[in-house]
């Protein structure tokens, strides 16, 4: 079971930084930190550094630098960073195939909520 605690743990700090599951979805390819900003439309630097920062961390991303450009990197998936990115992309498609369940589940949540 400690792959499983671990996985759980990964998909919590995940969720808190949801801003890190975009650009694990939009890294299809490497990129620089303004090649990988544009395809996040709506996110600021300091997010995006701060989403880079953390995925470095945790072994999903891997700044690899640019010779001859002093503080540029490419910033590609690692294997670990691209099998999660291939998972999230099936959980993505399933919640689009199924928008009509959310609303349900929020509802439900509240009103458990309210019965506390």
């Amino acid at each position: 079971m400690p792959a499983a605690r671990e996985y759980r743990a990964l998909l919590n700090a995940l969720f808190t930084r949801p801003a890190s599951i975009e650009v694990l979805l939009a890294m299809g390819t490497p990129g620089r930190f303004g090649e990988v900003r544009t395809r996040i439309p709506g996110l600021s630097s300091k997010t995006l550094a701060s989403s880079l920062r953390f995925l470095t961390e945790q072994g999903m991303v891997e700044p690899e630098p640019i010779p001859g450009l002093r503080s540029r990197s490419l910033y590609r998936l690692t294997e670990k960073g691209a099998e999660l990115a291939a998972v999230l992309r099936v959980v993505t498609e399933l919640a689009g195939d199924h928008r009509d369940v959310a609303p349900s589940v929020a509802r439900r949540e509240v009103t458990m909520e309210a019965a506390k």
